[in-house]
């Protein structure tokens, strides 16, 4: 890792590779504001997903503090400290994940913050514990379990906006040297226990526990090289603001994450997104060759995932009549626009994909527990990296502008329906 001023990320954790948008406890130090901030994310510059009541849970704490005492600020946790490095647990308890192949296990969550790589070096009390240091030119991670060090560890880096992964194994010493990179970068370290037991009277036969470090530090290396320009996809994203945030805290988050949804809800919130996807389905579809609009064979799939969904729960695929009025009128915006172009539509598009291909692995998978359906839909639609690549090659400031309109107004209706009275806790 390179740079003067850079964020840099390390993980250690347990991952299947069929299930790629895993989340994770990351804990951040703001040295500036001497504060630090605590959310459930994919990597430490996602929006947090919403904490539920395991926010609870959590507790933090530093060398010389026993206890940090931790504010709700939208889906942060955060605290203030002037301390150096911050420890950070959470007991997510006993899972079953038999039908996706991963058996049943108990997971911790750990989390650790620090202001430097020097700081990241000192142990705060984790079970597993990672840090940074420069070792000869080089960024260098150690993870190290119950003191010792984690031998053959599976180190997954991975880059933002598409770009290839980078797996390794840590050596006997428990450390591996990370390739130069120019951007802030996930580090994932596998380590499990094949351990059996019962936590919380739930048996178990496997042990996760997971590890995040963040230092938000200078490191002592070579001056940063010149800052690329920001790519599309970073400036759609800026260009949303808060709104990921926003979306978390509507009724229909609140009654999925609270345990409460029902199949009339879940079927309602599927026939409305069907009514989107079909009428984008169909302008992307037609868009000429000439146009560069990134929705091949994996996009397309999403519509049939929603039609199988359906078809399992014995639901109708909804026609324009069982539309609500915020549909039809996001509806009648997406059709008028696409007489000059499909790049409002792809804006629609950009924010539900994202969605779905990120923190809607949680909410299908919170949803088939709880009203007992099939939920293809949020856990199999994939191809986001790919298409994010694709989307950065739009180029033409008219195309990105609509796009970026978009996904604004995509956003204003996905937080007015999820709002809407039918989503409320009954």
């Amino acid at each position: 890792m390179r740079g003067s001023a850079q964020l840099v990320f390390a993980l250690g954790a347990t991952i299947a590779p069929a299930f790629a948008h895993a989340h994770f406890l990351w804990a951040t130090l703001d040295p500036a504001a001497k504060t630090v901030a605590v959310g459930l994310q994919e990597v430490p510059t996602d929006a947090p997903l919403p904490l539920g009541d395991r926010a609870g849970k959590i507790k933090a704490w530093t060398k010389t503090e026993k206890s940090l005492p931790l504010t709700a600020e939208g889906q942060w946790l955060k605290s203030s400290t002037a301390e150096h490095c911050v420890g950070v647990s959470l007991d997510y308890g006993v899972l079953d994940r038999r039908d996706q192949g991963r058996g049943v296990y108990w997971l911790r969550y750990y989390a650790k913050a620090a202001d430097s790589a020097a700081m990241s070096q000192g142990k705060i009390g984790l079970p597993l514990e990672v840090s940074l240091a420069e070792v000869a030119g080089k960024s260098v991670i150690t993870v190290l379990k119950d003191g010792k060090p984690a031998a053959g560890a599976e180190v997954v880096i991975a880059g933002r906006e598409g770009k290839e992964e980078f797996t390794a194994k840590t050596g006997a010493d428990g450390t591996l040297a990370l390739p130069p990179s120019s951007g802030p970068v996930a580090v994932r370290a596998m380590v499990a226990d094949n351990t059996k037991g019962t936590h919380d009277g739930k048996a178990y036969d496997l042990v996760r526990t997971y590890c995040t470090l963040t230092v938000a530090g200078p490191l002592p290396v070579e001056p940063k090289a010149e800052e690329k320009p920001k790519t599309f996809t970073q400036r759609l994203s800026e260009a949303f603001g808060d709104n990921h945030d926003v979306v978390g805290n509507t009724a229909f988050i609140k009654t999925l994450m609270g345990g409460k949804l029902t199949k009339p809800q879940w079927e309602a919130h599927l026939q409305q997104r069907a009514l989107i996807h079909e009428e984008i389905d169909r302008i992307a579809r037609a868009a000429g060759p000439s146009l560069p609009v990134p929705y091949g064979e994996e996009q397309q799939k999403v519509v049939e995932l929603l039609k199988q969904d359906l078809a399992a729960m014995g639901s109708k695929w909804p026609d324009a009549a069982m539309g609500w009025p915020l549909t039809n009128e996001l509806l009648q915006r997406i059709r008028e626009s696409a007489k000059v172009g499909p790049y409002f539509a792809l804006g629609v598009w950009h924010v539900y994909y994202g969605g779905i291909t990120h923190g809607g692995r949680q909410i299908g998978a919170i949803a088939a527990k709880a009203v007992s359906v099939d939920t293809t839909y949020y856990l199999k639609s994939d191809g986001y990296r790919a298409y994010a690549q694709k989307v950065n090659e739009i180029t033409d400031p008219e195309a990105q502008k609509q796009m970026i309109l978009g996904g604004q107004a995509a956003y204003r209706y996905i937080i007015a329906s999820n709002d809407d009275a039918a989503f409320k806790s009954k």
